[in-house]
């Protein structure tokens, strides 16, 4: 007769997820702009920051969409190197994304066929 209402988490448990991605997103800018600034780049404002931002808001999505943001912050990258803003490699941004569609498990089968089917196909060198 008397049902005991479920015990709801903690607000902290039920957030963790954004809490997470919010504080990977703020240390995807701090390093990103350290690491121009470090390597002498005359003025951030001339990419880095921006490039920084949109990482970090690509960072909040990779959850949802972690192929789609792995291959955004991977041409993002190779954009901004190829402007040649900045003689730095940074593989923060393009680690976070790259284990996060690695963790997925469509990723991982697809992955694990992809290397079962390698494995199986016989290496023959063409003469």
């Amino acid at each position: 007769m008397s049902e005991s209402l479920p015990v709801r988490a903690p607000i902290y448990v039920r957030h963790f997820g954004k809490l997470v991605d919010l504080t990977l997103a703020a240390i995807t800018v701090v390093v990103f702009v350290a690491a121009a600034l470090a390597t002498f780049v005359q003025s951030p404002w001339d990419g880095a920051i921006q490039l920084a931002l949109v990482l970090a808001v690509l960072v909040l999505f990779r959850r949802r969409r972690p192929m789609f943001v792995l291959l955004l912050s991977v041409a993002a990258i190779f954009v901004y190197h190829l402007a040649g803003w900045s003689p730095a490699g940074w593989i923060w941004p393009a680690s976070v994304a790259y284990f996060t569609a690695a963790a997925t498990s469509r990723v991982g089968r697809r992955c694990r066929a992809a290397m079962a089917r390698s494995a199986a196909v016989p290496w023959t060198t063409p003469c």
